[in-house]
């Protein structure tokens, strides 16, 4: 009997307002977790965002041949998704394909020519970066025109993948453990929003 008063009083909080005790129900939310609305896609999103970026955070110069081969897959298919995206001519899965063939394409050229993938890795260290420095800007001033951002991003980005060209062993693995990085939280965030938005 003991027991179960030193249960209930663990499993209850006091309200702050009248000062009673509350009890909690001591069933957890992932027995009500109903998986009939799962979507697979964010799923498969984070999970190779996750692994990808583990690789690049602790991976990314002893695998510069896979690394650069990602960048470009990357940085190819979501340029490509994006202006499919906004012409709306086809289907998302049509538009998926498209994206996924091209960015297979700029995958194979940074991986076979050394100097594109050091160019796009840098541009990417540079693309973050500049995302970075336009948040903390946005914390004092507005842009009036949108060119103002994208100077910015294009401008720090071509800075820093000519920085890499230069300084290239120092650079790839800033830039590849950024990029890492970047790829976790993202990772991180979708699975975080897919999951609030199922509940």
């Amino acid at each position: 009997m003991a027991a179960e008063n030193e249960l209930e009083v663990v499993l209850s909080t006091k309200n702050l307002d009248t000062g009673t005790d509350i009890p909690i129900n001591p069933l957890l939310k992932c027995e009500n977790l109903d998986f009939s609305s799962y979507s697979i896609a964010p799923a498969v999103i984070c999970a190779l965002a996750f692994v990808f970026g583990i690789v690049f955070c602790f991976f990314g110069y002893r695998c510069f041949k896979a690394v650069l081969f990602l960048v470009g897959f990357i940085f190819g298919s979501i340029l490509v998704y994006a202006i499919c995206q906004e012409e709306e001519v086809l289907s998302l899965a049509a538009n998926a394909g498209i994206a996924l063939a091209a960015g297979l394409l700029f995958g194979v050229i940074t991986m076979l020519v050394q100097y594109v993938g050091l160019f796009v890795t840098g541009f990417h260290m540079g693309l973050f970066l500049a995302a970075a420095i336009l948040v903390a800007m946005e914390q004092f001033w507005h842009p009036t025109s949108i060119w103002i951002p994208i100077g910015i991003l294009f401008g720090v980005g071509v800075l820093f993948a000519v920085i890499n060209l230069q300084w290239q062993k120092t650079c790839t693995i800033l830039a590849t453990s950024l990029i890492g990085g970047a790829m976790i939280t993202s990772g991180a965030e979708i699975g975080r929003a897919s999951c609030r938005e199922r509940v």
